[in-house]
């Protein structure tokens, strides 16, 4: 009974453990991420972006993207070099997968608290999101169970690497500039979006109700509404980009099945969404001085005022080296004219000694 005991205490204090040493991954996780967001990122935002005055959503979207980036390789090597983890979604474990949710789970957090200070009204359904996520993994690390079934949940960062390239492409103006390239990430992240996040989250769903007399009551009843309203939020955003990339053919189907509420529903949102454009691509006077629904930080007022006065010096000195040029033209050119007079006059005079 003793033994029983001391092996119950054992078991209990590397759980314990675990969950101590899974706090400092996370915490080094969101520190790497709040430094790359905070002193790296801003010396590469480009002017485009600083003209729509979007600094704080471009940093936001890059550091998505290298979480999504470093994800989708990071999930790879785990399901190649332990392939169990493709057949034991409970049981399994190994070092580099409970690395990778702690990763992903300091990414979240900071980019929880991120959205939280800067825009928090229209990111409540990411914040949302984020919490369930969270949530989720957060069981998978404290207990090292179900590491499997969070790691192939988390291959939806396979698509989020297309979606944060589209939609940096669209922010820096590249979508205008490249249309071939924007129409390739397009498809691509459409189609990623139907495997990684459609197809995907739908046979998580499937494996959780036809594994439930494995799972614990508890976990299952908290697990389901959270599976749930991540698949509710795809179809959801499936739809959104499905009319903002693919809105011609959408219509003519909907045309053709005789859906005109549909038709007149696309047609008003293809009208926001190209009304936002535009406004997005206002000049950099307007879009300084409106400021709307943007909150900056003190350091971002810096960095726009300094390029301001940058473009601003910039334009001084080509309209003073003008001003030299013409002033240079303008004496030559009455250099020249003098020159003339004094040889017309030199002429006259010449000619009216010989006569």
């Amino acid at each position: 009974m003793q033994e029983l005991n001391m092996k119950n205490s054992l078991d209990a204090n590397m759980v314990q453990m675990s969950a101590n040493y899974c706090l400092v991954y996370v915490a080094i996780s969101a520190a790497l991420f709040y430094r790359l967001g905070t002193h790296f990122l801003p010396m590469y935002i480009p002017y485009s972006v600083v003209e729509k005055n979007k600094q704080w959503l471009f940093k936001n979207i890059c550091n998505s993207f290298v979480h999504s980036f470093i994800s989708s390789i990071w999930i790879a090597f785990c399901l190649w070099n332990y392939p169990a983890h493709r057949y034991d979604f409970i049981n399994v474990y190994s070092n580099q997968s409970y690395l990778l949710l702690c990763f992903s789970v300091g990414y979240f957090l900071y980019d929880f608290l991120d959205m939280l200070v800067n825009d928090r009204d229209s990111s409540f359904h990411l914040l949302v999101h984020h919490l369930v996520v969270v949530g989720v993994f957060g069981v998978a690390i404290y207990s090292r169970y179900y590491l499997g079934y969070a790691m192939v949940g988390l291959l939806v960062e396979v698509n989020s690497v297309f979606l944060h390239v589209r939609t940096l492409m669209r922010l820096t103006g590249n979508a205008q500039t490249s249309p071939r390239i924007y129409r390739t990430v397009c498809w691509m992240n459409f189609v990623t979006f139907l495997v990684f996040r459609i197809y995907l989250l739908a046979y998580l769903t499937h494996w959780l109700f036809s594994h439930r007399a494995f799972l614990n009551t508890t976990l299952f009843i908290f697990t389901l509404p959270c599976l749930i309203t991540i698949n509710v939020m795809s179809w959801l955003l499936l739809f959104k980009i499905t009319v903002e990339d693919f809105s011609t053919p959408l219509l003519a189907v909907c045309r053709a099945l005789g859906c005109h509420q549909w038709v007149d529903s696309i047609e008003k949102m293809v009208a926001a969404a190209a009304k936002e454009a535009t406004s997005t691509t206002a000049g950099l006077a307007g879009g300084v001085s409106k400021n709307e629904g943007v909150h900056m930080t003190s350091d971002e007022k810096i960095s726009v005022n300094d390029k301001l006065e940058g473009a601003i010096m910039s334009q001084l000195y080509r309209s003073d080296k003008i001003e030299n040029e013409k002033t240079y033209v303008s004496d030559k050119i009455e250099g020249a004219r003098s020159t003339d007079e004094d040889v017309q006059i030199e002429g006259a005079i010449e000619k009216t000694y010989v006569s």
